[in-house]
Order: structure tokens, then C-alpha cells, then sequence
């Protein structure tokens, strides 16, 4: 299991987090499924993905199955015990937005200077909540209002930079 994680960060260069879920993955699997990896076959998968299946939401199965790839198809270059698993498709959700009205009531019920710091950063920004709560004094230009975040090293995610207006302004410097 060392050198599957090794291969992870080294020879696919996946982030930590990544490493860790589809190695924890992989681990409980194992835990379950009490085989040599050799031994593996579809119908293991398919019994282990169908138990999570019954207890557990369709992102949590879908990434079972990504860490399977990763481990048997990728890693082990055994393919054909992952080969002809799908990804079911996650139901549409659409967003739900709130009014003007209704983010002006959530803001007027807001108490603290931080409190209304941080929700006119959020609301201004449009970072995400690690990004924001991870964010380091330097990463912010106070005279420029600009926030220039180093939190995504990955493939997949990129944040340059982003503005935030003048009322949140007020509201930081109340609180710093």
C-alpha cells in the first residue's frame, strides 16, 4: 500500500488529499475483501460497490469505484476487473440563489464586525470557504482590494485572483 501511495504522489503527482482518499479507499476495501491483490476479481467489486451502494450516497460510491481504477486499472494494470463500471450520473440539483431581499435580511441579522466581514468577503470574492479560511495576511492587497489566494497546486482547480468592494472594506478594517 506504501508504494500505491508513492505512485499517487509521484508518478501521477495527485494532491495530498487526493493520495489519502483513494488510498483510504483502497484500505477499506481491502479491510472487507480479505484477498491478495491478485486475487480481485469483478464480481469482489461488484458485491463491495453494491453494499456501499445500499448505506452510502452515489458521490461516496463513485469515488470508491475512481480509487478501484486508480488501484487495479492504473497501478496494478489489471484493467479488466474495473473495465465496464460506470459512473452513474449524480441527479441535477439546481442551485438556489438568493434574492437582494433575502441576502440583505441575512445580512441585517448579523451582529459581530467578523461575522459581517466575512460574509460581505465571501459574497464579494466568490472564493470558497477552505479558500477563504486558508487565506494568509500576504495573500491580500489591502490598497488594491485584491485577494490573490495560493491554496490550488492541482490540476483541476485554479484560483488567480479575485476583488472584493468597499463596504466589505469597511467591515475588514472595523475588525483588523
Amino acid at each position: 500500500m506504501k508504494d500505491f501511495k508513492d505512485f499517487l504522489a509521484v508518478d501521477l503527482r495527485l494532491e495530498e488529499r487526493t493520495v489519502m482518499v483513494h488510498y483510504n479507499n483502497v484500505r477499506r476495501f481491502f479491510n472487507s475483501v480479505p484477498k491478495n491483490p491478485s486475487e480481485v476479481t469483478k464480481l469482489d467489486i461488484r458485491g463491495y460497490l453494491q453494499k456501499r451502494m445500499n448505506s452510502k450516497s452515489i458521490s461516496t460510491t463513485n469515488n470508491d469505484l475512481k480509487s478501484f481504477k486508480r488501484f487495479f486499472r492504473d497501478y496494478l494494470e489489471r484493467p479488466e476487473v474495473v473495465k465496464g463500471f460506470r459512473f452513474p450520473q449524480s441527479p441535477f440539483k439546481p442551485k438556489i440563489v438568493l434574492s437582494k431581499n433575502e441576502l440583505g435580511l441575512a445580512y441585517r441579522t448579523i451582529s459581530s464586525d467578523l461575522g459581517r466581514a466575512v460574509f460581505l468577503f465571501y459574497a464579494s470574492t466568490g472564493l470558497r470557504r477552505s479558500e477563504v479560511l486558508g487565506l494568509a495576511v500576504d495573500e491580500v492587497d489591502f490598497k488594491k482590494r485584491m485577494v490573490i489566494p495560493d491554496c490550488h497546486n492541482g490540476r483541476s482547480k485554479h484560483s488567480y485572483v479575485s476583488f472584493y468592494n468597499e463596504e466589505t472594506e469597511k467591515w475588514l478594517r472595523k475588525y483588523w
